[in-house]
Parts: C-alpha cells; sequence; structure tokens
C-alpha cells in the first residue's frame, strides 16, 4: 500500500495516488486518483493510505459492474401478435365482459326480487296484526295464490335468465389459436325437459347461500301455485 504514496517535488505534503486501470477510465472519467493526504510526516500520511485504498477500490468495483452490465446483449423484443392472436385476446375480453355483464345482471334480479318478497312478509305482518282473522278469510286466501302466482312467475323469469346465462357460457368460447370459435363436436345441445324444482335447486347451489336462502320457500309457491292453476282451467260440459 505504500506504493500508493506519493510526494511532489519540492513539496512536503504527501499525496495518495493510484492508477486508474484502462478498461475503466471511461466510465470513471480520469487515468488516476491523486489526494492529498495533508500530512507532511511520512509515518502519518502512511497511516492513511488504507481508508483511501478501501473507497478507491469501492470505485473499481463499482465501475466494472457497470462494464461487465454494458457488455450483455440487450434483450430481444417480443415479436408483434400476429393477426390471429390479436383476435383471441379481443375475443377473450369480451368474453370477460359478457360474463361479468350477466352476473350483474343476474345479482341485481335476485336482490330485486329478494327486496319485494321481504315487502311483502312484512305487509303480511302488517295485515295479520291489524286483523288476526284475516288469515281465515276468503280475501286473504285469494291474495296469498296471486302472491305465489306472481312470485313463481318471478322464479321461471330467474331460471330463464339462468340458462340463458350458461347457455352463452357454452356459445362464447375463446377463440383457438386459428382465430376460429371453438365448439362442442359441432352439434348444438339439446337439453331434455327439467322440472322447475331442479332447476331451482341448481341456481341455488351455482349462485351460493344467498340464492338458497332467497328460495327457500320456493317449494311452498310451487305446490301453491300448481293447487291454483287448475281452478283456472276453463272447465267443458
Amino acid at each position: 500500500m505504500c506504493s500508493y504514496l506519493h510526494q511532489r517535488h519540492g513539496s512536503p505534503i504527501y499525496y495518495f495516488r493510484r492508477r486508474v486501470p484502462d478498461n475503466l477510465r471511461p466510465i470513471i472519467g480520469k487515468r488516476e486518483w491523486l489526494i492529498s493526504l495533508g500530512a507532511k510526516d511520512r509515518g502519518e500520511a502512511k497511516r492513511l493510505i488504507p481508508f483511501h485504498t478501501i473507497e478507491t477500490e469501492k470505485l473499481i468495483a463499482a465501475a466494472r459492474a457497470k462494464l461487465a452490465a454494458l457488455a450483455m446483449p440487450a434483450p430481444q423484443p417480443l415479436p408483434p401478435l400476429t393477426p390471429e392472436q390479436q383476435a383471441r385476446d379481443v375475443a377473450q375480453r369480451e368474453h370477460e365482459q359478457a360474463q361479468a355483464a350477466h352476473e350483474d345482471e343476474l345479482a341485481a334480479a335476485e336482490e330485486a326480487m329478494d327486496d319485494r318478497a321481504n315487502k311483502h312478509d312484512d305487509a303480511i305482518d302488517a295485515l295479520l296484526i291489524a286483523d288476526p282473522t284475516s288469515l281465515n278469510s276468503r280475501d286473504w286466501a285469494i291474495r296469498r295464490r296471486i302472491h305465489d302466482a306472481v312470485s313463481e312467475r318471478e322464479i321461471a323469469r330467474m331460471q330463464t335468465m339462468a340458462a340463458k346465462y350458461h347457455a352463452a357460457k357454452l356459445e362464447r368460447q375463446v377463440p383457438d389459436a386459428g382465430g376460429q370459435p371453438s365448439s362442442m363436436d359441432g352439434a348444438p345441445m339439446v337439453g331434455e325437459p327439467v322440472k322447475l324444482e331442479a332447476l331451482l335447486d341448481a341456481y341455488a347451489a351455482e349462485h351460493g347461500s344467498r340464492a338458497k336462502r332467497g328460495f327457500a320457500s320456493s317449494q311452498t309457491h310451487i305446490r301453491s301455485l300448481r293447487e291454483f292453476l287448475p281452478a283456472l282451467q276453463p272447465r267443458h260440459a
């Protein structure tokens, strides 16, 4: 380390002098370090050399790391998307947007139906409190059957929406690499008749506990409607 100790001709002050490696000069920006130690005593100057040696070693290491980074090849740009890939990406986004829109529509309809059911239950409670005997009246029976019919119509509408939604999920397949929608054996799906109870159970299973709570009384509504509808059929002599 004493080789870095330097004293100019005719000057009593000692300096730290170190040559910059040739390949690092463009990065460091100088040919050598020449740092005054501020000491006239050689022994005192020698004690200051290790500090500047360590500091310049850090600068050299940083310069070498920068040089190595510059020597690395630049990353290759990604190839542009083909028209088929662009069409597939567009179809994917449209599919996700349509799916989200269907789910929002179903959720809004379910919430509206629950709200109407809650309001009806509140009205029933208020009516029973005001007139407990109304439960046995003919008017009450008619109101109840009308309410059951309306509820059943709402349930059927919800099941139709759910069926359309699931059919759309099958039809709106993401295009393959050729940009064409995928198909399932190339033939439309033909469904078998399904009971309303089964549709309702499937819808509740698909949409979680909230749907199950909202349709907990569906079986009662279905039975009431089936009892009510035959009475509306015309009688033939």
